[in-house]
């Protein structure tokens, strides 16, 4: 989570990328974002490529359609080929543990809603219409973000069920026995301990 420690720092994020929270604004220093600083860095990043790419046609000559065209179609590629590989690179790391998995698909919701706020971005620069009926090509960053949310959980799936059965290969079970000892292994004690520091990760993931 991005923490800030001051009004300065806060007002930074906020300006930086496009999120509102009432109770956050009012809460007392230090103030915990629910993404990391990952999604405000990926935001700008993203709007500075569209600024690049925006100067690199200036001298081009083209009709404002062609840049509408050229500056989403770059854009596009940036998010669906570039972006996505990284974050798919990311999550398919062995390195990456659980809670991380985690922070990445809190940090991917908030980046799938930030879509609608590039596209009015875009619209700003060019001066045209991204929403024009007569040019329907818009930004693919919903639908990437959502796919990688998608393989981030099913990662996060794999990793409990991994950990679920080291834990029972490792212990020596006598599954015979009538009646209990009357306490849990030790194996069984580290699992549900684990399980319930990740389930509670899990509570602040959105509701979909």
């Amino acid at each position: 989570m991005l923490q800030v420690v001051n009004l300065t720092e806060y007002a930074s994020v906020v300006a930086a990328f496009p999120f509102k929270d009432p109770n956050l604004e009012k809460s007392a220093f230090p103030r915990r974002f629910p993404f990391s600083s990952m999604v405000p860095k990926v935001y700008k990043q993203v709007k500075e490529f569209v600024r690049s790419s925006l100067w690199y046609t200036e001298d081009l000559n083209l009709t404002q359609t062609k840049i509408d065209e050229m500056i989403q179609k770059s854009t596009n590629l940036l998010l669906t080929g570039t972006l996505s590989g990284c974050l798919t690179t990311l999550i398919q790391k062995p390195s990456v543990g659980l809670l991380e998995l985690i922070q990445i698909t809190l940090n991917t919701n908030y980046l799938e809603c930030t879509n609608i706020y590039l596209e009015e971005f875009i619209t700003s620069v060019t001066k045209s219409s991204v929403k024009d009926e007569s040019y329907k090509a818009e930004l693919q960053g919903k639908s990437m973000f959502k796919d990688a949310r998608a393989e981030a959980e099913e990662q996060i799936y794999e990793k409990l069920k991994a950990k679920i059965d080291e834990s029972f290969d490792l212990a020596s079970y006598d599954w015979t026995l009538n009646e209990p000892e009357g306490r849990a292994s030790d194996y069984i004690i580290d699992l549900v301990a684990f399980l319930q520091s990740t389930f509670l990760a899990f509570t602040n993931l959105p509701v979909i």
